[in-house]
């Protein structure tokens, strides 16, 4: 029995030993557990210090990238962009280093980037003025708008990732962004030029570099090859700062109302300058003098119609001759901003013709084109083509939202006839070619006098500038021009076209209206082949080009093709008998 006992006491006297010992294991465990978190919680305050004094480095280092290429690299690349005017293939080799230079510093672009690409364009004009300081009510009559719509804009970009909860005001937060990265506004692609992608960029942008008038060192009056083009000028020669009195709105509606050479006298800086450079075309008239063998003669076969966006359309008669309508470029002037993704192409053409003198159908100094008929009135024949024009009056009255012409009588100017200012004057075409009349309306107003509709007579095909936004004709207007003429096709025109201009134009695309008629074709092509017999058939039918535009540059007089170069497919313009013409003749 005592045995026993001692046994069991034993025992119990063992598993409390054990039971001690684990119980020592387990403390220096958990201490050891302790102290490993309080290590790691130290490394991982190390390391988020280290992070975030990596990223302060890296922003700072990103700062200082930017500004040096702002102030060394990009001067020089423009001045070298403008002394390539001559060479195409240097040119595109000078714009693929602009092009490489942005994707290398894509990363550097600063979150502002991503706040503005969230707005919509009217939301990132009224950040932009916000940023400059501009007040509610500023900004209202700056965009002729309601306060309350500004107030709408505002809170919306509130609203915007990035913006919210920021605890500041607007203004302050916007440029605390911009501040951090370098002090440059990261302006989508569309909003600013792709010469000055690194610049503080506004609705218009304003560059640097060679501008048009300016002197060197010595005192000479310099003249570069893109002086032509009328970039927007530095006053003063030196800043972007506009003379006493005069803001910077006001010099652009000015100089959109009035013309270049009256708001130029607004600036402390010279008047630009421009020089023909028509004597440096590639080519030759021999096409065109073995096609004036043919004129009067009638030639039956498909009429080739090419779109090249906005208004611009050339015809290719049954004969081989060709003629092109209303080439666009950019408002020299600057006051209308930046519409166009590219200048127009240099094709090859035997006539360039412009129905008037504003900017986006003037740029007649583009196509590479032997005989230019600028504003032309009276009656022209050539080959198997015959032009009328006729004399009459632009759209002076905006139909849509956007009240444009309002800009011309805030400067003293009136856009309506009989006392209109003269670049609303206007000329509409008829071309006639392979049994088919076409009337090219151009921007003219809706109700021209009873004479005018008496002398067109007559018309197969008609253009007619008519948009989303109403931009010249409303849809109701453009529909009676379609009930008085009775065409058989519509080609709408003057409406946003993706492939070529931007949103800056304030213009939407045709689709509502060409899907309001009874009979429209969507085009799959910036292409279409129409023949006078096929054409006899159809009844009021609208042939809608859509975001289809030709970009393509003759091959026949460049070696290369720009990189940009869009094809299309589709049914060609130019008929079998046109292209063999043109390739026996070897020319123009």
């Amino acid at each position: 029995m005592i045995e026993a006992d001692l046994s069991l006491f034993t025992e119990i006297d063992a598993r409390r030993q054990a039971e001690a010992k684990l119980q020592n294991v387990l403390e220096r465990l958990e201490n050891r557990a302790a102290k490993r978190t309080t290590e790691l919680q130290e490394a991982n305050a190390a390391l988020r210090v280290l992070l975030s004094n990596m990223t302060t480095a890296r922003d700072e280092y990103d700062h200082r990238v930017l500004s040096q290429l702002k102030g060394l690299v990009l001067p020089v690349l423009e001045q070298l962009r403008g002394r390539l005017y001559e060479d195409p293939t240097a040119r595109a080799y000078a714009e693929m280093l602009e092009e490489n230079l942005m994707a290398v510093t894509a990363s550097m672009s600063g979150s502002l980037t991503t706040v503005f690409k969230a707005l919509t364009p009217a939301e990132q004009e009224v950040a932009q003025m916000i940023m400059r300081g501009q007040s509610t009510k500023d900004i209202a009559r700056t965009l002729s708008r309601e306060p309350g719509t500004i107030d709408f804009h505002r809170n919306n970009i509130r609203k915007k990732p990035g913006l919210r909860n920021s605890g500041q005001n607007l203004r302050t937060t916007l440029l605390s962004i911009n501040w951090k990265y370098g002090g440059i506004p990261h302006i989508p692609p569309w909003f600013s030029h792709r010469s000055s992608w690194c610049r503080p960029t506004y609705p218009v942008p304003w560059y640097h570099g060679n501008q048009p008038g300016r002197k060197n060192q010595q005192g000479t009056a310099t003249m570069e090859k893109n002086d032509r083009d009328l970039e927007p000028t530095l006053l003063n020669g030196a800043t972007d700062e506009l003379v006493p009195g005069l803001s910077r709105r006001s010099f652009f509606m000015a100089a959109g109302a009035t013309g270049v050479g009256t708001a130029a006298s607004l600036l402390g800086g010279t008047s630009a300058q421009a020089q023909s450079t028509d004597w440096t075309q590639p080519g030759n008239n021999n096409g065109v003098i073995e096609l004036q063998k043919t004129t009067g003669t009638e030639v039956a076969g498909d009429v080739g119609i090419e779109f090249f966006g906005h208004c611009a359309l050339k015809f290719t008669s049954p004969g081989g001759a060709t003629a092109l309508f209303d080439p666009w470029r950019d408002d020299p002037s600057g006051a209308w901003g930046l519409w166009f993704k590219n200048e127009f192409p240099e094709t090859p053409v035997d006539i360039c013709l412009s129905t008037h003198t504003h900017f986006d159908h003037d740029a007649i100094h583009r196509p590479v084109s032997t005989m230019v008929l600028d504003r032309m009135v009276g009656n022209f024949e050539f080959a198997d083509l015959k032009i009328t024009g006729f004399a009459d009056k632009h759209a002076c009255v905006a139909p849509g939202w956007y009240n444009w012409t309002n800009a011309l009588a805030e400067f003293g100017v009136e856009a309506c006839p009989p006392n209109n200012v003269s670049h609303m004057d206007m000329v509409v075409y008829v071309i006639e070619t392979g049994g088919l009349r076409t009337l090219i309306w151009g921007d003219n107003r809706h109700n021209p006098p009873q004479e005018f509709w008496d002398t067109i007579s007559e018309i197969d095909i008609l253009t007619l500038p008519v948009d989303g936004s109403m931009h010249i004709l409303s849809y109701d207007q453009g529909n009676d021009i379609v009930e008085r003429l009775n065409p058989r096709v519509i080609i709408p025109t003057h409406y946003l076209n993706e492939t070529t201009s931007y949103t800056l134009t304030t213009l939407q695309d045709a689709d509502e209206w060409v899907k309001s008629q009874n009979s429209y074709q969507m085009l799959d092509s910036a292409r279409v082949s129409l023949n006078a017999g096929d054409v006899a058939g159809m009844n009021r039918e609208f042939m809608y080009f859509g975001h289809n535009a030709m970009t393509a540059w003759a091959r026949e007089f460049s070696g290369s093709v720009p990189p940009q170069t869009r094809q299309w497919s589709g049914r060609s313009g130019i008929s079998e008998k046109a292209s063999a013409t043109r390739h026996a003749l070897g020319g123009l």
